[in-house]
């Protein structure tokens, strides 16, 4: 079976930890195509996928929509985005369009398409930006009820229900260098894992990224929706 994986740095997993990375442990009899770019948002990504194959494709993961919240959270985030090209959303509507605009293009190329909930920008999901991550979570689980092929994968509730009793840090990225500097800088899981633990964090290594143990999470409940096409 050929899996591709579309989707922003949380995909790419160059930053935290690859979810993609452990899928391919699991599934080594499975080809996984990955996808992910640093910093995409849902109009890049859609722009990027016109120059993209999907030939033989089995089964999509789309993951996708964080940065088009967390842009807002520093005055740095819009000068990096003008300038690696990742224009962002300014309202849930354009958002809902350009992602039905993304799912239209890959429906009648791939048989099977998860898309996934945006989840994080700090672990406290009750914060403004996480409200505004949930509305679009709202938008994108609406557009798959017009595709039979297509199914909702809520990792939101999965990770909200995960932190219900854990003491929630209020630490979260906020500003553009921070990333940079924990991918050139962490080299490995133990580091990876040391520096969530200091920032007070469970799942993730900044408050977006994912630390082992929320990379684990989404590998499991992706696997889960993998295991149900075989």
């Amino acid at each position: 079976m050929n899996i591709v994986f579309l989707g922003d740095s949380l995909t790419q997993g160059s930053i935290g930890i690859s979810y993609v990375d452990i899928l391919k442990e699991k599934l080594p009899q499975h080809q996984m195509i990955n996808y992910g770019k640093n910093g995409d948002t849902v109009t890049s990504l859609y722009r990027r996928m016109k120059r993209l194959s999907f030939d033989d494709i089995d089964l999509a993961f789309i993951w996708v929509g964080t940065n088009d919240v967390l842009v807002h959270v520093s005055w740095s985030y819009p000068i990096v985005k003008t300038f690696f090209l990742q224009p962002w959303t300014k309202t849930c509507e354009t958002f809902t369009a350009c992602y039905k605009k993304i799912i239209e293009m890959i429906v009648p190329q791939i048989k099977k398409i998860f898309i996934v909930s945006p989840v994080f920008i700090g672990e406290d999901l009750h914060n403004r930006w996480n409200i505004q991550l949930a509305e679009l979570a709202k938008s994108i689980r609406s557009l798959t009820t017009s595709y039979n092929m297509v199914d909702y994968v809520d990792l939101r509730t999965t990770f909200e229900k995960k932190l219900a009793k854990k003491q929630i840090s209020p630490y979260i990225i906020n500003g553009s260098i921070a990333p940079v500097f924990d991918e050139l800088f962490l080299k490995n899981t133990e580091e990876v894992d040391q520096k969530s633990q200091e920032r007070g964090l469970h799942f993730t290594l900044d408050g977006v990224h994912l630390n082992s143990a929320g990379a684990h999470v989404v590998a499991e409940e992706f696997l889960r929706c993998i295991n149900n096409e075989l």
